[in-house]
């Protein structure tokens, strides 16, 4: 048993960091249900020396609507990636990746978040400054266990309050963004019924629209105690 040397996610990923001594190394997070094939398919993506770090995806187990929806979220990421070359954070996570050590290393580690949220977009947007690949396994699914819809709209609305200081992080203008989440909710209802009819599920109808509802919800509280967008 090792002891955080710090406070949440991101100082005990770093104190983990501080302990290894192989080339690779790979983060799980606790409540993930592995795809069987992943130790076929993930870690060998890194046999190319441009890849470093590599991952799979991860989509809810229950219920199934939710994960119908979010599997129709991630087709809709997919084929809106043109063009390679270009910044992309779709499909990246930290909690199925293998990284080297190396590489993480070189980039100070993992960054000093109040929260989890961010570390993956964080080193994904390294990658891509360095001219290197983080490649993902689209194929590779994972489920993240969940308990049921009020847990992954709760799940939304916090991450939405994690946007800001994630804006700030990666440079960009926090006001900027926030037009853009209203948009995206906006247009939610119309999504989800292309989904709802492309995937022959009824639930994405209001499922979709919520999960965008509460993430700029969330995304809304912390300007009430911090200035308005």
């Amino acid at each position: 048993m090792i002891d955080n040397k710090g406070h949440g996610i991101p100082d005990a990923a770093n104190t983990a960091l501080s302990h290894v001594v192989t080339e690779r190394f790979i983060s799980f997070e606790q409540d993930l249900l592995l795809d069987r094939k992943w130790w076929d398919n993930v870690p060998p993506l890194l046999d190319d020396p441009k890849v470093v770090v590599a991952s799979g995806v991860r989509v809810p187990d229950r219920p199934s609507g939710l994960r119908i929806t979010h599997e129709y979220i991630l087709e809709r990421q997919i084929s809106k990636m043109s063009d390679q070359t270009q910044y992309s954070s779709v499909g990246k996570t930290s909690d199925n990746t293998i990284y080297r050590t190396g590489f993480v290393r070189q980039i100070g580690g993992f960054p000093k978040l109040r929260f989890r949220e961010g570390i993956d977009v964080f080193v994904a947007r390294r990658v891509f400054e360095m001219g290197l690949i983080w490649r993902v396994s689209f194929g590779t699914k994972s489920f993240h266990l969940r308990q049921g819809l009020t847990q992954e709209l709760m799940h939304h609305y916090w991450y939405g309050g994690c946007r800001r200081e994630l804006h700030r992080l990666m440079g960009s203008d926090v006001y900027a963004n926030f037009p853009k989440a209203v948009l995206i909710s906006l247009k939610s209802p119309l999504v989800g019924l292309h989904g709802a009819f492309v995937k022959s599920c009824p639930q994405i109808l209001y499922i979709y629209p919520l999960m965008r509802l509460f993430a700029l919800i969330g995304e809304i509280r912390p300007y009430l105690y911090g200035g308005k967008p």
